[in-house]
């Protein structure tokens, strides 16, 4: 479920920390697919295994060998093997978004700007020595960042407050 969130959310508005979750919801379902798969396997085994000692003590013949766990075997595989599918799938489907490159660019892009938005100083390495320097002003209408000397918005043209 959160994996669908994240995949719309990163449709409507890419970043990076939203293509981070989906990468790492793509991953975590390629795992518990794994295990899943892994324990539907060991599961089958050992029911397997358990009928053939019980029927080979009670003298049952090879001919005769009728599992006394199907019925149990077909749920739990059923258990296992439909979420594995869904995992897989969207698995699939987070690995192609995290490797759309128009996605990335867009997601780099939305980034840089909102770093660039909220970082109030620039740092200016001057001679070996990094000083900080006002970034200038954000206008309250637009959310232009203006230079330090400008009494009007370059964007919308209010006077700075």
């Amino acid at each position: 479920m959160p994996f669908l969130l994240f995949r719309s959310n990163y449709l409507k508005n890419p970043s990076r920390g939203t293509r981070n979750w989906l990468l790492g919801c793509s991953i975590a379902n390629v795992c518990l697919t794994a295990f899943a798969i892994i324990t539907c396997i060991i599961i089958t085994l050992c029911m397997l295994l358990f009928d053939g000692l019980i029927n080979g003590l009670a003298g049952n013949e090879l001919d005769e060998f009728v599992p006394a766990f199907s019925l149990i075997l077909i749920p739990v595989i059923a258990m296992y093997i439909i979420p594995s599918v869904f995992s897989v799938i969207t698995a699939v489907i987070g690995f192609r978004l995290v490797a759309n490159k128009e996605l990335t660019e867009r997601a780099d892009q939305n980034s840089a700007r909102e770093k660039a938005m909220n970082t109030p100083y620039n740092t200016v390495n001057q001679g070996g020595f990094s000083t900080q320097q006002p970034a200038g002003w954000r206008c309250n209408s637009c959310g232009r960042i203006n230079p330090p000397g400008a009494m009007f918005c370059g964007g919308c043209g209010t006077k700075k407050m």
